[in-house]
């Protein structure tokens, strides 16, 4: 046998042991078992949809009305322009045993207006320079020239004081006293008061004092402010000295009012009493707080021998007269304490419901500032009357 069919022998032979031994070399494995077959997967069925109710129907919207404009409010100037003058008639009363009668004093190019019935127009005085002094809605001082006798009494602006006819010292000005020397003492109430000398202020007093009330010569001023303790203001030429007045023991709870009556002191205010009424009267006292005598009804009631609030307290002649706003009237007692008859304001000076802050006596004379509303507007007109009778 040749060599190459020898070899061929030899390598088919090798080819077949390959063959049973699973490719030549590699062991045997163990054949793996068929997968288990996933059982097929059966969908739940969905259950039928319940019918839908059908829907109640929205009604349309009820449409929303237009809110209304609010009108603007009116300012004062528009209520001024709107309302009408006062145009009253002054009526005599019978009083005191006799006639009272009053006047409405003209002022030429003056309209006092404001729209609060307690600032048209305040306190007044005249002067030692025969003057008219007064307090407008502003606070300011106004000084009048005063012209006419009887019934004819015209007042009009003095336009070389302060700037046409009205000054502001520095702080507002609540309180006005007339003393001699062509002098003003103002006051502010809680701060500054000050003293104005030919219409320039020539002292200004940061102590203050209260509302003040002036002795004629001006040297003593006696200050009150509500519940506090009244307040002794001295004044020299050049300066003022606040302090309080130690020799008075108030009988009051609240004092309304000061006025110097001659060389005394009448004080009008709330009485210190364990009664419900909270009695007024007024009470005049010496320089050394001594009292001399006193004035007003204290029972419960609405005679005119009462008092409402004390505004205003005068020398009437021999006698005080006493403002009381609250109740309209001007009462009259003699220097004992004793009532001698009262005045209808309201009936006198041709006015329905007016508001009365103050009365200044010239001599036999008296002057009276009032306040009343023009027909409802909101518009507030002040006036000053010359007023007869109250002294025989």
């Amino acid at each position: 046998m040749r060599r190459t069919t020898k070899l061929s022998v030899l390598l088919g032979a090798s080819i077949l042991v390959c063959a049973v031994s699973l490719a030549c070399g590699r062991s045997e494995s163990t054949p793996t078992p068929p997968a288990t077959p996933a059982p097929p997967t059966v969908a739940t069925p969905t259950p039928p949809t319940t019918p839908t109710t059908p829907t109640t129907p929205t009604p349309p919207a009820t449409p929303t009305p237009p809110t209304p404009t609010k009108a603007p409010e009116e300012t004062f100037a528009q209520k001024v322009a709107k309302s009408r003058p006062l145009t009253p008639t002054t009526a005599p009363q019978v009083a005191l045993g006799r006639q009272i009668r009053a006047v409405r004093c003209t002022m030429p190019g003056v309209e006092l207006l404001s729209d609060s019935s307690f600032d048209s127009i305040g306190r007044i005085e005249m002067g030692t320079d025969g003057k008219l002094y007064a307090l407008d809605a502003d606070h300011r001082i106004m000084r009048f020239d005063v012209a006419g006798e009887g019934d004819t009494c015209t007042l009009t602006l003095d336009q070389t004081f302060g700037t046409a006819g009205r000054l502001n010292p520095g702080r507002d000005i609540k309180e006005i006293a007339a003393v001699a020397g062509n002098r003003i003492i103002a006051s502010n109430g809680i701060f500054n008061s000050y003293r104005l000398t030919n219409g320039a202020v020539d002292i200004d007093c940061s102590g203050g004092g209260g509302y003040l009330a002036a002795s004629a010569d001006g040297r003593l001023a006696i200050g009150h402010f509500a519940n506090s303790a009244l307040k002794r203001v001295t004044w020299t030429d050049t300066l003022c000295q606040v302090e309080e007045w130690s020799a008075f023991r108030s009988p009051f709870t609240n004092v309304n009012t000061v006025s110097f009556v001659g060389r005394d002191i009448a004080i009008g205010g709330v009485l210190d009493t364990p009664a419900d009424s909270d009695p007024r009267v007024v009470i005049v006292f010496d320089q050394n707080g001594r009292e001399r005598y006193r004035a007003g009804n204290t029972a419960e009631g609405f005679g005119d021998d009462r008092f409402g609030w004390v505004h205003a307290i005068e020398q009437c002649g021999p006698n005080l007269c006493v403002v009381d706003s609250n109740f309209r009237r001007l009462s009259v007692w003699n220097p004992r304490g004793e009532f001698q008859g009262a005045v209808r304001l309201g009936d006198l000076l041709g006015l329905d419901y007016p508001w009365i802050p103050d009365l200044e006596m010239v001599r036999n004379v008296a002057y009276v500032p009032a306040t009343q509303q023009r027909e409802r507007t909101g518009v507030y007109e002040g006036a000053i009357y010359r007023v007869f009778g109250l002294v025989p």
